[in-house]
């Protein structure tokens, strides 16, 4: 046991370091200014998540069950720990680089094992905080508990995460052990991405045909959990069986459950983890890392490769390829980019395929509705809401797809061959805008495209609208990269920790909804054309701002972080 506490300090040690190291190099301000990004971006999706606990504890309270609450998060935990453990265990366990440096070492291969269990447990009760923490306080503030109920609660959130993280375990050793061909690190990272699209295009249609009945809706859905016939709960209560045990134990103090459920939950990973030890190291050896294969170029072929290009498009060249050839990279990038545009094409065409009346009376509603209140505008309102809507969306697309916002951060160590080339740094900063620009811009364009036909626009607006998207996109990739610029993620081991470890590659993304948000409450609250061409002139000045922080942070601070590495 000794043994396995001292390898789990180690690696909590090893997953922390590059974090600190980072912070240990930089001023104190802006060590502070870092965490203090970290606590308002914790404390933004958090407000988020209470606002959707919040509504369901009201709603469980006032039918006289808050128990419900309870039972419905730890069922919804659960699911959620399970869906991240199967993501981050392959990268964890199979492809990171630190299981030879274990091997060697004179312990067991159990307790390397289990010490990597218990370090990425930790990893999951951060990930699991913000949505327990909301729902602790709107409970509390709703339901207003006695303390033995609070310490209850406490003691069960912690063994909630435990049971679905062993299974999504068991689950990928299974998987990686008898599958081969997911042996092959760009294979699973493809494969999974897939299946992740096909759940979350899966979603958007189950939610789409599952109908809304507001308040109705969500008073069926608690009655049928208060009165044990919700199938998915049944299901989840027999796969996690520490749900019902626990939520009860917490409800209605029944410690007998309570109990029960902790030395469940406890001994469950002994045993599971136990029994398939040697399967786990039977399939981690021999992973393989990428696929890879020689080409014989011809002569044609190797002048074409060898021909000088200026430098800006020689570095969208290379990037673009290394985008395309890290699975990492392609997957993280394009799939929101995908899954966005997808979603709302679903239920638009569900919309009309469940509507009563046929498409030629629909069509006909819709151009009676353009006719009285869009052609008839005079063209500086009709070009303003075309281009607005085009800036708007295109704005957003852009930090979905994150691919400017951890632009630097993706060259790692990379960065000091730049320095040593006759290169303007400037140059590289303009290649990664553009790459992200044209990227993120194109989903937009689809999606215009279709609205466009649908409504049978003008060809002028559809040009208006490709413009202003275009823009857009190159507003909101030159505001996406100062960070990055700022504090780029240069030391990692493999591409998964340049992006999803890198925090704040997702503040661009929750600064648009901030954006956003701002213009249609002032879009509603004053004349919004006039609003509209005051916030585009706004944006763009903005933009022009940020373009030359971006200059300084380049030319003064960037070199100062690179000499670091």
């Amino acid at each position: 046991m000794n043994r396995i506490l001292t390898l789990t300090k180690t690696m909590l040690k090893t997953t922390t370091y590059d974090f600190t190291q980072q912070l240990s190099t930089k001023k104190k301000r802006n060590s502070k200014f870092m965490i203090l990004i970290f606590a308002l971006l914790f404390i933004y999706l958090g407000g988020i998540i209470f606002y959707l606990w919040n509504t369901l504890i009201k709603s469980s309270v006032s039918l006289g069950q808050p128990g419900i609450a309870i039972h419905t998060l730890f069922a919804s935990a659960s699911v959620y720990i399970l869906i991240i453990g199967i993501l981050v265990v392959p990268g964890i366990f199979y492809f990171s680089k630190d299981i030879e440096r274990y091997l060697v070492l004179p312990v067991s291969a159990s307790d390397i094992l289990f010490a990597k269990f218990i370090t990425s447990l930790v990893t999951m009760y951060i990930s699991a905080a913000i949505i327990f923490i909301p729902f602790a306080i709107a409970y509390i503030v709703n339901a207003k508990p006695d303390i033995f109920f609070i310490i209850r609660f406490i003691l069960s959130s912690l063994m909630i995460p435990i049971i679905p993280f062993t299974l999504s375990l068991v689950f990928m050793i299974l998987i990686l052990t008898f599958v081969p061909f997911f042996k092959n690190k760009d294979v699973y990272t493809y494969v999974s991405t897939f299946f992740g699209i096909v759940l979350g295009l899966g979603m958007a249609y189950l939610g789409q045909t599952s109908g809304t009945g507001g308040a109705d809706f969500l008073a069926n859905v608690m009655s049928s959990i208060a009165s044990g016939d919700n199938a998915l709960l049944k299901v989840l209560n027999g796969v996690f069986p520490t749900i019902p045990l626990l939520s009860q134990g917490v409800v209605y103090a029944d410690y007998g459950k309570m109990i029960l459920g902790i030395v469940v939950s406890i001994l469950s990973p002994f045993l599971l983890v136990t029994l398939v030890q040697k399967l786990y190291f039977k399939g981690v050896i021999g992973i393989d890392e990428a696929t890879s294969k020689k080409t014989a170029l011809t002569s044609e072929a190797f002048q074409k490769s060898t021909k000088q290009r200026s430098a800006l498009r020689s570095i969208m060249r290379y990037d673009i390829r290394n985008i395309l050839r890290t699975p990492t990279f392609t997957t993280n990038y394009f799939a929101g980019l995908i899954i966005i545009p997808v979603s709302f094409v679903i239920p638009l065409f569900i919309g009309i395929s469940k509507s009563p009346v046929s498409i030629t009376e629909i069509n006909q509603t819709v151009q009676e509705i353009m006719s009285t209140n869009f052609y008839s505008q005079a063209f500086y309102v009709k070009f303003a809401l075309v281009a607005i809507i085009g800036l708007l969306v295109s704005y957003f697309m852009a930090n979905v797809g994150m691919i400017t916002a951890t632009s630097i951060s993706r060259e790692g160590r990379t960065l000091q061959q730049f320095q040593a080339m006759p290169l303007d740094f400037m140059t590289l900063v303009h290649a990664k805008i553009l790459i992200g620009a044209i990227i993120t811009v194109i989903p937009t364009w689809i999606i215009g495209i279709v609205i466009a036909g649908f409504l049978k626009l003008n060809v002028v607006y559809v040009c208006i609208f490709i413009l202003s998207s275009f823009l857009g996109s190159i507003l909101s990739n030159t505001s996406a990269i100062v960070l990055d610029v700022f504090s780029p993620k240069l030391i990692w081991d493999n591409e998964t920790q340049a992006i999803k470890q890198n925090f704040l590659a997702v503040v661009p993304l929750f600064s648009s909804f901030l954006i956003i948000g701002g213009f249609v409450f002032a879009a509603l609250n004053y004349n919004p054309i006039h609003v509209i061409y005051i916030f585009g002139l706004i944006l763009m000045i903005l933009s022009f701002l940020v373009y030359q922080l971006i200059k300084k942070l380049v030319y003064k601070r960037l070199p100062q972080i690179i000499e670091t590495l």
